[in-house]
């Protein structure tokens, strides 16, 4: 099994190589959607990402995923679909 570091730079390239706006040098590193609309911090071990319709800040998020090695399969297109259904639960 990867690291949490592994897995979060993999997620990194997933999501750059689609067009999200990656700002990896903060203290919590965070990716925004091509749209604007979607942003996902990365925290140690977690994600989080923003409620839909507001504004982009971390206080608005709610954690998606617990451990992101969980996502370590997942191709560009599964892991997007995750997104997705997890913008959509809010």
């Amino acid at each position: 099994m990867k690291t949490f570091a592994q897995a979060r730079f993999q997620l990194f390239d997933f999501l750059t190589d689609s067009g999200w706006t990656l700002k990896s040098n903060l203290k919590v590193p965070h990716a925004t959607s091509p749209d604007g609309k979607t942003r996902i911090w990365f925290k140690a071990q977690s994600i989080h990402g923003n409620d839909k319709g507001t504004e982009l800040k971390f206080e608005n998020t709610h954690s998606w995923v617990s451990d992101i090695r969980d996502r370590e399969h997942d191709t560009i297109e599964q892991f997007m679909r995750f997104i997705e259904f997890c913008r959509n639960q809010e």
